[in-house]
């Protein structure tokens, strides 16, 4: 399979909220995530006329999962399922932010383009706010829309991965983590 149809299935996947995939956080996928993974990637792909994906398409589903879902997918023991993740392609290098000025501040209409560009960096998934409707109502600095982006992380690995892209990034910045 393709790796655009494979991101069709996996997308459809991940929308539908029967197949226990958090909005939020990350999944692990051990061989039994994985396996289960794979088995309803296979039926969404059945789903949407795609090719019907082969035992060779697992490594792919690997991949790209680990590759192109990282604030969705993570690796259990350096593995996803079966396969290592040295044997898969490189998750993309990290984003260099276009905005850094701590205390710059953003008109309401400019707060969406800056918080996108945050969690590009972070390597995090972006809640713009548009699913439940608010918006940027008032001018924001770089260090609240960042404060904002950092409210749903949990966990102390992912949490220490943000803070090193943070002090790499954002100079000044200090993380005081919500409990």
């Amino acid at each position: 399979m393709k790796d655009e149809d494979i991101k069709k299935a996996l997308e459809d996947v991940l929308k539908d909220k029967g197949n226990g995939y958090p909005a939020k956080g990350k999944t692990l996928l051990g061989p039994a995530a994985f396996n289960t993974l794979f088995s309803r990637f296979t039926t969404s792909a059945e789903k949407l006329d795609l090719d019907a994906p082969a035992d060779a398409d697992r490594k792919n589903l690997a991949r790209v999962a680990y590759r192109d879902y990282p604030a969705r997918f993570d690796a259990v023991n350096d593995k996803i399922g079966e396969f290592k993740v040295e044997d898969l392609a490189p998750r993309d290098k990290q984003a260099t932010p276009q905005y850094t000025n701590l205390k710059e501040q953003f008109k309401a209409k400019d707060c969406k383009e800056v918080r996108s560009d945050v969690v590009k960096v972070l390597g995090i998934g972006n809640k713009t706010h548009d699913q439940h409707g608010a918006n940027f109502s008032t001018p924001q600095t770089l260090r609240q829309i960042i404060d904002d982006v950092l409210v749903p992380i949990k966990g102390d690995k992912e949490r220490t991965r943000i803070e090193k892209v943070l002090k790499h990034w954002y100079k000044g910045y200090a993380v005081v983590w919500a409990s």
